[in-house]
């Protein structure tokens, strides 16, 4: 591809104006074809994510259904002991699965659909590839059948899995975004690699803040489209929940975020002595998250450990005929893919100090730290982005790190280890820089717009834009790679988390969320979509 360029505009207004520019850039070097299918831009899901099978294929991977009780179409019993390794290449959505059906160990690949007749529609019933499906996963069975057929003729089991889902479906959409998916690392840069590293460095710059901008103000309108149902420090509460969890744990922190209101929690830890108030909020969300073990069923668990389970125990006996009935199924979900430090029984304990913290207040979360947000308007204004962090920033981190010299989860992962010779903090540094920047700043900027404060809303603008980068995960990292390959331009201006979450937006907006070629990038469509080529 040529990288000669037309001059640079000094600045567009917003992001789709630069993307309209690259796009006429890409346009000079590339030759219009034929396309099997037209490039569609989806928008950015903020709020309930698209059921699609994508999404169908998320809750398979991350298991998304209740630990028990699993039955296939014709009513054996199924568990799943490996749900296979998700391909993005053709052929069956996931490899090398394990079940047992009935008594039957199995191991093979396993087909997803929305529907059933989709596996005809697809034609997958006379394609050799797919002879070594061993299940047939669908959301509904909208056929009179029990089971498929393969390409070698025999019967392939299906299991429909609305019934079994856990959480709800609704849940699931409004706590998992497509961000959450398992993507493929793409194999080499991106058609626009070479205009992207020939552009002026400014010109660059900007188009990323205004990506970052457009997932920032998305992010905002989520937040105020939740709240126009429910009170704001819910919404937030919601938010700061949903923060703690990764994958699966995701939808789990935002159900108990439902089951467990912020307002019903503050007005029963009302009821306690200021002493008390941590642990019986801690109770109420360990129990009604499914996290709790009675001290009877410790059994040689440390002293310390059946001292604390019995406080736990003394609050729950009191709060449980008010709040039993609200309590999730006990899953291992919880603990997937999770380290030791990061055990939700501590972080739910992190949670119950802050809460307990700002009882008294009549906004107990939100208004405070909009206070503070005030309080630093002025500061805000006049700082730079830099990859430091901002004091303003730094204390925002510290009200959800809580640290109570002598307390039991400081020194242990759980009722049932032994403790550590060396403290651990119950929420993480890069957890509750996440925690701020993920829920907090839109937080603020609602909070902002919903009083038509422009002094907040340009401060909680100005956090944004100052906030260091954030731990990369698998999108940032395909998407750095894609756009600027091995150059230095990634380090030179991938400098703050508001350019990293442009990956986000060009990778949902203009690659159209395929990581793993090139065929749907929005910059090569023309005006009537057809794909153009080289």
């Amino acid at each position: 591809m040529s990288t000669s360029q037309s001059p640079s505009p000094e600045r567009l207004e917003s992001f789709w104006a630069y993307r309209e520019h690259i796009k006429a850039e890409m346009g000079r070097v590339w030759q219009p074809r034929s396309a099997e299918s037209e490039a569609e831009y989806h928008p950015t899901p903020m709020g309930v994510t698209t059921l699609d099978e994508r999404l169908l294929q998320a809750i398979w991977a991350n298991q998304l259904l209740r630990p028990e009780g699993l039955r296939l179409a014709d009513g054996r019993p199924v568990r799943v002991l490996d749900q296979g390794r998700w391909n993005g290449s053709a052929g069956p959505d996931f490899r090398d699965a394990r079940l047992m059906i009935g008594p039957d160990l199995i191991t093979g690949d396993i087909e997803i659909h929305l529907k059933a007749r989709m596996w005809r529609t697809h034609r997958h019933d006379s394609d050799l590839d797919y002879n070594g499906c061993i299940l047939h996963v669908v959301l509904e069975i909208d056929d009179d059948l029990i089971c498929d057929t393969l390409h070698n003729g025999r019967e392939l089991p299906r299991i429909e899995l609305e019934p079994f889902l856990f959480p709800d479906m609704d849940t699931i959409r409004r706590s998992m975004t497509p961000d959450d998916y398992p993507y493929e690392r793409p194999p080499a840069v991106g058609k626009c690699h070479d205009l992207m590293t020939s552009l002026e460095p400014e010109f660059v710059a900007d188009f990323l803040d205004r990506a970052g901008d457009e997932r920032f103000f998305a992010k905002v309108r989520r937040l105020e489209e939740l709240a126009a149902s429910t009170d704001k420090e819910q919404v937030f509460f919601q938010a700061i929940m949903m923060a703690l969890g990764t994958g699966a744990t995701k939808s789990l922190y935002y159900l108990l975020a439902k089951r467990a209101p912020l307002r019903e929690l503050i007005d029963y830890a009302e009821e306690l002595e200021p002493a008390e108030r941590r642990m019986g909020i801690e109770s109420i969300l360990v129990h009604v998250a499914g996290l709790a073990i009675h001290a009877d069923d410790l059994g040689e668990a440390p002293p310390e450990s059946l001292q604390y389970a019995r406080q736990l125990d003394l609050h729950w006996a009191r709060f449980e005929p008010y709040w039993a009935d609200r309590s999730l199924a006990p899953t291992r979900r919880w603990f997937r893919g999770i380290r030791p430090v990061n055990f939700p029984p501590r972080r739910l304990s992190a949670i119950a100090q802050i809460l307990a913290g700002a009882i008294g207040d009549e906004k107990p979360l939100l208004g405070g730290l909009y206070g503070l947000l005030l309080d630093a308007s002025e500061e805000l204004a006049r700082a730079p982005a830099k990859r430091r962090i901002h004091p303003v920033i730094r204390r925002l981190v510290d009200r959800f790190r809580p640290q109570t010299p002598g307390d039991f989860w400081l020194t242990h992962y759980s009722l049932t280890a032994r403790p550590s010779a060396q403290e651990m903090a119950l929420i993480g540094e890069s957890t509750a820089r996440s925690i701020v920047f993920n829920a907090v700043v839109p937080a603020l900027a609602m909070q902002a717009r919903a009083e038509s404060d422009s002094n907040g809303e340009d401060a909680a603008l100005r956090l944004f834009a100052i906030f260091p980068p954030l731990q990369s995960n698998h999108i940032t990292q395909f998407m750095t790679a894609r756009l600027f390959g091995e150059s230095d331009r990634a380090a030179d201006l991938l400098t703050t988390e508001r350019r990293r979450q442009a990956m986000f937006q060009i990778f949902h907006a203009c690659c159209i969320g395929e990581e793993r070629h090139c065929d749907l990038c929005y910059y090569l469509t023309d005006s009537a979509g057809a794909m153009k080529s080289d």
